[in-house]
């Protein structure tokens, strides 16, 4: 077993500390604790380079220990060591996937955990990390660290996760969800109106104060789809779209170096418009005649 003791080995300044991680990575719970354990997890590991592909071969089980220094600055409340040892049950909790040939997966991200004076021991089995490999070819996104640690929403994990993920050309930079996929994603059995109320218009709002604040560069926007199903309508999901400040920038800069490009060529052809002219008056000949004579001439010259 291979152990990490933070108390003696720090995981390097939190500026811009931008979290990989694999998009087929499991999504994030209700309970704001319980996403900050796990993303913390994730962090000390990448941060240490770990060859999880050597942990599973190996059967090795990963031990971390996160002193108490740690553990207060990233949940700073009077009652954090309670919250945490609340939220190790649901850490340990069996989650189980079965296949269409009823056969089962069964996990924790933490086999063991421990809390005391001295910080919070856990350990995490090497086929458990498989699931958060970062490796040339993994589709993967960065979440910005600091940022999912001022999260106060409940719901905004998720969501930020599924906006980041979305956040490139192939999805259009839009994702859409289903009242059903709600549900699922958040275990909850909300109708419409709580989906939109409990869910939706907070996580929105805080995200787009991240956005305002300059902390994070994108937000998203959303709209009903809706369905006619009989005589009436109804919501078959929403349509987020998500926008980026800092890919705005990027196609406004792009925008402006091709309409650049376009002036500048013109200006050459205007200019060499402007000398043939010139050089078939000298000549005493129309222009197309003079151009006809010369072509091989001109395109050595101007051969843009």
């Amino acid at each position: 077993m291979n152990k990490v003791n933070m108390g003696t080995q720090p995981i390097g300044p939190e500026e811009n500390a931008l979290l990989k991680r694999n998009k087929q990575a499991p999504g994030f719970t209700t309970s704001i604790v319980r996403s900050r354990i796990q993303l913390l997890i994730e962090r000390y590991i990448q941060f240490f380079n770990y060859d999880l592909q050597d942990y599973i071969r190996h059967q090795q089980v990963l031990k971390i220990d996160v002193p108490p220094e740690v553990l207060c600055s990233w949940y700073p409340t009077p009652n954090w060591k309670k919250d945490i040892n609340k939220t190790l049950k649901n850490l340990m909790k069996i989650k189980r996937t079965l296949d269409a040939d009823s056969n089962s997966d069964n996990m924790s991200l933490v086999s063991y955990a421990n809390l005391d004076n001295l910080g919070l021991h856990l350990n995490v089995a090497p086929e458990v990390l498989q699931i958060y490999i970062i490796t040339n070819g993994t589709p993967y996104t960065s979440l910005d660290y600091n940022l999912t640690k001022k999260i106060k929403h409940s719901y905004t994990y998720e969501m930020y996760w599924e906006m980041t993920k979305h956040d490139e050309p192939r999805d259009n930079y839009i994702f859409f969800l289903t009242p059903d996929d709600f549900k699922k994603k958040f275990s909850v059995n909300y109708n419409v109106t709580n989906i939109l109320e409990k869910i939706i218009i907070p996580t929105q709002k805080e995200i787009e104060q991240f956005f305002r604040e300059g902390l994070s560069p994108r937000f998203f926007t959303y709209q009903e789809r809706r369905i006619i199903v009989g005589k009436c309508k109804k919501i078959e999901g929403w349509e987020f779209t998500i926008h980026n400040e800092s890919r705005s920038k990027r196609q406004g800069i792009e925008a402006q170096e091709a309409t650049l490009k376009k002036q500048v060529t013109f200006r050459l052809d205007s200019n060499l418009l402007d000398a043939l002219k010139n050089a078939a008056k000298r000549e005493h000949r129309s222009l197309n005649n003079f151009v006809e004579t010369h072509l091989m001439e001109i395109m050595y010259k101007w051969p843009n």
